[in-house]
């Protein structure tokens, strides 16, 4: 049995809306449906308004995804410039499937 595609990515908060359109848009379009790991850089507590009716969805926070010096990173980086920086992190963890229970 091939094994489950995952899609990954990494988002701050402000451009979750990004993201929904981007979940939703594979949840209409493609045959095989993915599972769809966000790597949420901040603010975890907020609500993700129009995440809630879409399947197969998992937010992770940098610390589930054990992101060596995350918080210097953070204030060193951009958001743009931190999102390309943890992707190795959300992509490793995913290969050794450190994150697949946690939600």
């Amino acid at each position: 049995m091939p094994a489950r595609t995952v899609v990954c990515c990494t988002a701050s908060c402000n451009h979750l809306h990004q993201v929904l359109i981007m979940a939703r848009s594979i949840r209409r379009c493609w045959a095989e449906q993915p599972a769809i790991l966000i790597l949420l850089l901040d603010h975890h507590e907020l609500a993700r308004p129009g995440f809630d009716g879409l399947t197969d969805v998992q937010f992770v926070s940098p610390e589930v995804a054990t992101i060596p010096d995350f918080n210097w990173l953070a204030l060193k980086f951009s958001a743009y410039e931190l999102a390309c920086a943890v992707k190795p992190a959300i992509l490793r963890d995913r290969k050794s499937t450190r994150l697949n229970s946690s939600h």
